[in-house]
């Protein structure tokens, strides 16, 4: 099976076929003729699924003979049938690590079915886990997550991992990855917005103790938090106590040449979508008492989140990661705004650390001096993809 972030070639036992490109080509038709054949689909899908889990070049071949209506027909078709529709769903996952595969299936409305996967409580779990693995891949470029999205896969999502909850082995590392991709489109979180989605989340992040795990749910909340009531229902639930107490476990149980960074970077970016949600810039046509106040409420906030350890845990991670500069610039872009209309003490308490030794470290003086002049304190929500 493909997975997008390491796709093995040879991950299965398809080098051991002796299949030859006039064979591809007959699978496909072959199929196409008997839709109604629960045998027939379900060895076909089985094919499909293998044969396009270790090559480029049959994933694309795939893709240009219409094998992606053919396994959504035998997935609409044949979804009560357990075995037929997780072959199908396998045959999908493999077929979406091609873009031009995945962006076929989502203009075809694979979401359709998946959504109805989804929220069907008699499934049995392999089945919601291929469904599960089959939106991942196609969840992967923001244009196809717009499209799948657009089936109600957001709110199917909240019901399905609330019928699921209780799986054994868990699946919330599947629906974190779901939930991770689909949240880089503004009208998803919306979406999520109206959900109980984020309590899944925080929780999952409470439970877990494997860095993965970690990583994807803090990519996750960082694109929820984009949203100005997902970011403060987050401070409210206690996220930046967690986030210095998962990052501090870290510190104690691994030493330095173990790299916390993809944590870190996720840590950085939550912080920062939350700070700048939080804080909206002044409307330009705003009253000097509108924005004497909205400055009012930024300082607040901003202090706030100081306060709880925001900045604190910023220099955890600028201690760690002072040799790179990717690193330590971020770092610097979150402590900047975090201290940008703070009262003076705090800013200067902000300051004094990360920023003053950056600018005299491995950051280069422009890139600093550009940080702390810059009047703009938002980077694009972050776009992480299996």
């Amino acid at each position: 099976l493909c997975r997008r972030i390491t796709l093995h070639k040879k991950s299965t036992s398809s080098q051991n076929c002796d299949i030859s490109e006039i064979h591809m080509i007959t699978l496909v038709p072959l199929m196409r003729k008997h839709t109604d054949d629960e045998e027939i689909m379900l060895l076909g899908c089985s094919m499909v699924m293998i044969l396009a889990s270790d090559s480029d070049m049959r994933q694309m071949k795939f893709g240009l003979i219409g094998t992606s209506k053919v396994v959504i027909t035998a997935l609409e078709k044949h979804k009560d049938k357990p075995e037929v529709a997780e072959m199908a769903l396998r045959a999908i996952r493999n077929l979406s690590v091609n873009d031009n595969n995945a962006n076929q299936l989502c203009e075809q409305q694979v979401g359709v079915p998946l959504v109805s996967l989804l929220t069907d409580i008699t499934q049995p779990r392999q089945v919601i886990e291929a469904t599960l693995y089959a939106i991942i891949n196609l969840s992967y470029g923001n244009e196809n997550a717009a499209l799948l999205g657009g089936n109600d896969m957001c709110i199917a999502l909240m019901l399905g991992w609330e019928i699921w909850k209780d799986a054994s082995p868990p699946l919330d590392h599947e629906f974190l990855w779901c939930i991770r991709n689909l949240s880089t489109i503004d009208s998803h979180v919306e979406q999520f917005s109206s959900t109980s989605i984020l309590n899944y989340v925080l929780n999952s992040l409470r439970s877990t103790t494997e860095a993965d795990g970690i990583q994807t749910a803090l990519w996750a909340i960082a694109n929820l938090c984009c949203n100005a009531g997902m970011a403060q229902k987050c401070v409210d639930m206690g996220l930046i106590d967690l986030m210095n107490s998962i990052y501090q476990m870290g510190l104690d149980n691994f030493p330095n040449d173990v790299d916390l960074g993809p944590v870190s970077e996720a840590i950085c970016f939550t912080l920062f979508n939350i700070a700048s949600t939080l804080c909206a810039d002044e409307a330009p046509d705003s009253t000097p008492e509108e924005q004497l106040a909205t400055r009012s409420r930024n300082t607040a906030i901003k202090e706030m989140l100081a306060q709880q350890g925001g900045c604190l845990l910023v220099g955890k991670v600028f201690d760690r990661y002072a040799s790179r500069e990717a690193m330590t610039e971020l770092c610097a872009r979150v402590t900047y705004i975090l201290s940008e209309h703070c009262a003076q003490q705090t800013q200067l308490q902000l300051h004094s650390r990360s920023l003053k030794d950056l600018a005299s470290m491995h950051c280069s003086s422009q890139a600093v001096a550009a940080i702390l002049s810059s009047g703009v304190h938002e980077l694009s929500p972050p776009r992480p993809h299996l």
